[in-house]
């Protein structure tokens, strides 16, 4: 190998470690809620509190933590993000009740915030600031190649040990791998591109990322596909649960499902990205919001009448396109924002993808307590990803492409 290469490697090996860790933890405990929900003995707006809760935190502190970032550089945020997470996960199974639950979720949003815009960038710098939607794609594919892992292995814990057990068993495993990532010895030269000092003042930083139509169309598209996100990984085990008939391990086992297609459709995407013109990121991602818009309505339409075998298929669909966006979509942010200021336009952008998490989960479970169906939550969830659809429509291409490189748009 190169020198070159073995160069890359180096810089995104911190990045891939410890997303790949967190991802087991973010995308295991929601498989976990099924059985959280009986031991409390919680109603379904309830249960969707919790992802509301580990966002809450998140939301406050994204902009300066993306400018923090920006500032003192990716390792030691990688690594201080990857322990408090950690910490509040094994922190978990020792609650007495559901709303100490719920304040150790916004020290896990809190970790995760600045985990975010350090990952990002780390890759962004990896290449000197040259965006490839294929690695971005892998990188976020860590994501959820351990939400996949989590999202299979934590319930078979909690199954014979008890879901206690399952977030102690994760918790440590994190602290333990994001220690060895910390004291692994790094070449001086192995971030350095990934920390650069951050020119003009962060209002100024800000007020040009605002003023980008680009940037405003992917925060409107965050805010939609971060909705579809949220309600899946929250509500998708209770569903297939509650109206499809799945067993709790199989309903487990398609929240897995939607993790692993997640997996497989952010490089996937990435790639076709990077390889066919006809499909750079804005055309892409309204692609996506036509594939999720039809999948949700299948699953308000028909869910209660599909088989398993459907029921698993939608689901892998799904992460395909609805997590699988992810990859063209940080990565794009790179690429309008440029590689000094990625950390803080992730920020920004992230204040509306946490914001659609804050209220997406809680409204969904209201509605379906409601009417005690899921069917009308799924309708509306579709109609809102349809959204960015809506968005691109009303935006000329001169005014969307505006500050963006022209090969992006």
């Amino acid at each position: 190998m190169s020198s070159h290469g073995k160069s890359f490697l180096k810089k995104v090996m911190t990045p891939f470690a410890v997303n790949t860790t967190m991802g087991f933890l973010v995308g295991g405990v929601p498989a976990l809620l099924p059985l959280i929900s009986d031991d409390f003995g919680l109603t379904r707006s309830q249960v969707g509190l919790y992802t509301t809760f580990m966002f809450l935190s998140s939301v406050s502190v994204a902009l300066f933590a993306g400018y923090i970032v920006d500032s003192i550089g990716v390792k030691r945020c990688l690594i201080f993000g990857g322990l408090v997470s950690s910490m509040f996960v094994a922190l978990y199974s020792t609650v007495p009740s559901y709303s100490i639950f719920l304040l150790y979720a916004v020290g896990l949003g809190f970790g995760q915030s600045i985990l975010t815009p350090a990952g990002n960038k780390a890759i962004i710098g990896a290449r000197s600031g040259k965006v490839s939607n294929l690695v971005m794609g892998v990188f976020r594919s860590t994501l959820g190649i351990g939400s996949l892992a989590g999202a299979a292995i934590l319930p078979l814990v909690a199954v014979n040990f008890g879901w206690r057990s399952a977030m102690l068993f994760g918790g440590i495993m994190g602290i333990v791998i994001t220690l060895l990532v910390a004291i692994r010895r790094y070449d001086r030269t192995t971030h350095s591109s990934s920390v650069s000092p951050v020119k003009g003042s962060f209002r100024e930083s800000l007020k040009v990322l605002i003023s980008s139509p680009m940037l405003r169309f992917l925060m409107v598209t965050g805010f939609c596909f971060a909705s579809v996100f949220s309600v899946s990984i929250t509500y998708l085990a209770l569903w297939l649960r509650d109206t499809g008939g799945l067993s709790e391990y199989r309903a487990a086992l398609g929240l897995a499902m939607a993790h692993s297609g997640g997996v497989v459709g952010r490089p996937l995407l990435g790639f076709l990205s990077d390889r066919v013109r006809s499909l750079r990121p804005v055309n892409l991602l309204i692609a996506d919001s036509v594939v999720v818009a039809v999948i949700l309505s299948l699953f308000s339409l028909f869910g209660s009448v599909m088989s398993e075998s459907v029921l698993l298929l939608l689901c892998f669909l799904l992460g395909l396109t609805a997590m699988g966006f992810g990859g063209v979509f940080f990565g794009f942010i790179g690429v309008v924002a440029g590689q000094e200021k990625a950390g803080i336009a992730t920020g920004l952008v992230l204040i509306f993808i946490r914001s659609a998490v804050l209220a997406a989960p809680p409204l969904f479970g209201l509605i379906v307590d409601a009417l005690d169906s899921y069917s009308v939550s799924w309708f509306l969830t579709g109609v809102i990803v349809v959204i960015p659809i809506i968005y691109r429509l009303l935006l000329s291409r001169k005014s969307l492409g505006k500050g963006v490189k022209d090969e992006a748009a």
